[in-house]
């Protein structure tokens, strides 16, 4: 599964991906990687109003993992898939 950042620039692959709130201000999500080639070894994904609409975009990012994670070992292909651009999470604008 991959993640698309907020402003479009990058296409992430979610495997050994750390994907959490910045800590100084909680309104950022971020995806840490040891070999990334930002500063401080991580990519900001978007940035949001607040820490509670952050939250709701974790549990988004969480729920498509699942989903995900359940189609690709089901032996279904994408044109099967209830939603076939299932492999790519968006992040949300807002």
């Amino acid at each position: 599964m991959y993640i698309r950042s907020q402003n479009k620039r990058m296409l992430i692959p979610i495997s050994d991906l750390t994907i959490a709130l910045d800590c100084r201000d909680f309104t950022k999500i971020l995806a840490y990687h040891p070999s990334c080639s930002e500063e401080n070894n991580y990519y900001t994904l978007g940035i949001y109003k607040s820490q509670e609409r952050c939250i709701e975009v974790l549990n988004s990012i969480e729920n498509e993992i699942m989903y995900s994670n359940h189609y690709s070992h089901s032996g279904i292909n994408s044109s099967e898939c209830q939603n076939w651009n299932y492999g790519v999470y968006k992040m949300p604008q807002e």
